[in-house]
This record gives structure tokens, C-alpha cells and sequence, in this order.
């Protein structure tokens, strides 16, 4: 009878290790599950931030180019001005200096619209990385998700079963 009740008492003990084995799975997962959803979280933020980035630098590109047309069109006013003929050689003169300055100002913008052109040419392949970057990590992390999905559910079977 002695060596029944030991039996029994080494089979309980063994149910239970895997009992708590199990329940150590199932409790592991919600733990595992907001580890990856924090790495979603983080890869579709910087995914965000590099759309953020792009459309700052073709608002940047839009705003040079009013720039540049507004100082064309200042320059096309004096153009006409000289070409009309002055009353005087200091009105030619100032008319001849401001020319130059909106010419000057209109090679300026140019090139900082090339600038900006270049660094959005950048900006979108980055960004196209990171939202490529994003769904891969998606994807990664739904078929860990779907992998531990598995596992809790066989260990609550076998739960339910001890």
C-alpha cells in the first residue's frame, strides 16, 4: 500500500511539471505576441517616417519651383521693360542690375530644385525599402503569430487532456 501511494504521488507529481509546462507555453505566447507587435509597431513607424520625409521634400521641390516662376515671370517684366526702351541710362542701369539678380537668383533656385530632386529620388527609393522592410516583417511576424497560435492550442489540448 506504501508503494501504491509513492506511485501515485511520483505520477502527480509528474502530471503536474507537465501541467506547468503547458501553462508556461500558453502564458509565454502573450508575452512573445507583444514582443512582435512591438516590432510591427516599430517597422510600419519607420515606414511612416520615411513617407513623412518624402512628401516633406516634394512640398520643398513645389515650393522652389513657385519660387523660380514667380522670379522668371519678375524677370520677364524687366526684360520687356529695357526692350521697351527707357527714359533714361540710370533707369536702363537699375533695370539692367535687376536682370542680373532675378537671373542669378532664378540659377540659384535651379539648382536647389536639382538638390531636392535628387534627395526625393532618394527618399522615395528609402521609402519604397521601408514599406517593403514593413510587410516582410508583417508577414514574418503572422506566421510566428500563426506558429504560436499552433503550439498554445496543442498545449491546452494536452492542458485539458492532463
Amino acid at each position: 500500500m506504501g508503494t501504491e501511494w509513492k506511485s501515485s504521488l511520483v505520477e502527480l507529481q509528474a502530471l503536474d511539471r507537465q501541467m506547468m509546462v503547458q501553462v508556461g507555453i500558453i502564458l509565454a505566447e502573450t508575452a512573445e505576441k507583444k514582443s512582435l507587435q512591438e516590432r510591427q509597431a516599430a517597422a510600419a513607424a519607420k515606414a511612416a517616417a520615411a513617407k513623412t520625409s518624402h512628401l516633406d521634400c516634394l512640398r520643398q521641390i513645389k515650393d522652389v519651383e513657385l519660387k523660380a516662376g514667380s522670379e522668371q515671370a519678375r524677370l520677364k517684366k524687366f526684360t520687356e521693360k529695357a526692350q521697351q526702351g527707357l527714359k533714361n541710362a540710370e533707369d536702363y542701369v537699375k533695370a539692367e542690375h535687376q536682370i542680373a539678380e532675378s537671373r542669378k537668383l532664378v540659377a540659384e533656385l535651379e539648382e536647389q530644385e536639382l538638390k531636392l530632386m535628387e534627395q526625393e529620388e532618394a527618399l522615395r527609393n528609402a521609402l519604397g525599402e521601408s514599406e517593403r522592410q514593413a510587410t516582410a516583417e508583417k508577414a514574418a511576424i503572422q506566421a510566428i503569430l500563426d506558429e504560436l497560435a499552433k503550439k498554445t492550442g496543442a498545449a491546452r489540448t494536452e492542458l485539458e487532456r492532463l
